[in-house]
């Protein structure tokens, strides 16, 4: 799915274990591009030799195309820079950002309401996510990108589904409150909580009770008896 798109970097948005994200200006877009802010692209790069898990994941953003909770994937290209090869993810730029930081912005916390909205989006892209045979096993505010439109996108992992939505349920208090479901977030942290932890995390009083109940559905012991993305979709 690669294509003939030419851009050069603006400049540094993160870094993490599998590279780098760039800020990236398009010269030429084709029929392909289709974000909002005119000719501005995420560029997430590797050096070739360490570029499996971002070629990993460009095979998982081609079967989501159709996804619209998904961040949009462009195609991917190779580059050389100073003799080294580096291997190129063409993604949609998120101009708001993560939730985590939309988190910071409101000063640690979000209203009840807002929560609602985002959980709702966010619950759109694991359906679809599930419904294709994947899922994401490291939900949390740092991978969840924010547009300026009414969609959120996600990052992409392999796990048992109903981990998603225990973690799920997790983000919803952290959005709530502000702070961590549990001290440690990690994700063995979070999977031994789940599968040895004697009580699920503390549901803020300050939630409403349609939101209390929710948070419940998503705390069932029994992954067998948890709510599926599926089953909230539909109920929404």
């Amino acid at each position: 799915m690669a294509h003939d798109m030419k851009w050069s970097k603006v400049q540094v948005l993160g870094k993490g274990s599998y590279g780098t994200v760039h800020l990236a200006m398009a010269n030429r877009v084709g029929s392909a591009f289709s974000s909002p802010f005119s000719g501005l692209i995420a560029i997430k790069s590797a050096v070739f030799q360490n570029s499996l898990s971002l070629q990993k994941e460009a095979k998982i953003l081609q079967d989501l195309v159709d996804c619209p909770e998904i961040v949009h994937y462009f195609g991917n290209d190779l580059t050389v820079e100073s003799g080294v090869g580096f291997y190129n993810l063409q993604l949609e730029y998120a101009s708001g950002g993560t939730l985590e930081d939309l988190i910071k912005k409101t000063g640690g916390k979000l209203v009840e309401y807002d929560v609602q909205r985002y959980t709702r989006m966010i619950v759109k892209g694991l359906r679809c996510i599930h419904e294709k045979g994947y899922v994401h096993c490291d939900l949390k505010p740092a991978n969840i990108l924010v547009f300026r439109s009414k969609d959120e996108s996600i990052a992409l992992g392999e796990i048992e589904a109903p981990l998603d939505i225990w973690s799920l349920g997790c983000r919803v208090i952290e959005m709530i409150t502000g702070k961590h479901a549990w001290n440690r977030t990690g994700l063995e942290d979070l999977m031994f909580q789940i599968v040895f932890g004697k009580e699920p995390p503390k549901i803020p009083e300050t939630m409403s009770e349609l939101g209390k109940d929710f948070l419940r559905k998503c705390f069932v012991r029994d992954p067998r008896k948890r709510w599926t993305a599926e089953i909230y979709y539909f109920l929404q």
